[in-house]
């Protein structure tokens, strides 16, 4: 359970950043994005920035890093940071390969979970082009509270044998949110997170 100091910071950096419009995902909007599809960018409120960019400094990076659409890299710098348990209990960072591009993309999703599962639900779907790399099951990478899993991805369809499942996993974690659900979903299976090289971040 995430301490009180730590709670009230979520809830702070959620109510600074309502009233945003829903993009693909409900924080990846909020905080701005730009993905695959080139759709428009968000700015972050100044005081949110101004709250965070700190933390974000104080991130390591090392090597190449994969392709971050623009706007996201703030909510991907705090999962990597020591402050991810702000954003733990709301939002992953999926990373991925594009089927057709083969550039390796990485992107901050709202997720539902049950055990070693997880589901996200891609919000404008028709518009947007993420999802449509899973049409059949692919590898991905999960930041998930700290650590780094591998995992396989999959859309699940309005009509096929699982999905009602999915979404009620996904509605009941979610209830509060008017988020339509009738479309498609991504389901991850999860396998046992990699040995993390850095502690501190836990």
């Amino acid at each position: 359970m995430a301490s009180r100091p730590a709670a009230r910071g979520a809830l702070r950096v959620n109510q600074a950043c309502s009233g945003f419009e829903k993009s693909d995902d409900v924080l990846a909007s909020r905080y701005g994005t730009r993905d695959e599809t080139g759709g428009p960018t968000r700015s972050t409120p100044r005081g949110v920035v101004g709250m965070l960019v700190t933390v974000a400094s104080t991130s390591p990076s090392a090597g190449k890093k994969p392709k971050r659409p623009q706007g996201n890299w703030l909510v991907l710098r705090i999962l990597h940071s020591r402050l991810h348990r702000l954003l733990d209990g709301s939002t992953i960072e999926l990373g991925y390969t594009g089927r057709r591009s083969g550039t390796a993309y990485t992107l901050p999703l709202q997720y539902a979970r049950a055990g070693d599962r997880l589901v996200l639900a891609p919000q404008g779907a028709q518009a947007k082009m993420w999802w449509r790399n899973f049409m059949t099951p692919r590898p991905v990478t999960v930041r998930l509270r700290g650590h780094v899993h591998d995992a396989t991805a999959q859309v699940v369809r309005p009509g096929d044998a699982s999905w009602e499942a999915d979404r009620a996993m996904y509605a009941t974690r979610w209830k509060r949110q008017e988020i339509p659900l009738d479309g498609p979903l991504v389901r991850v299976s999860l396998e046992p997170s990699r040995p993390s090289p850095d502690r501190s971040l836990r």
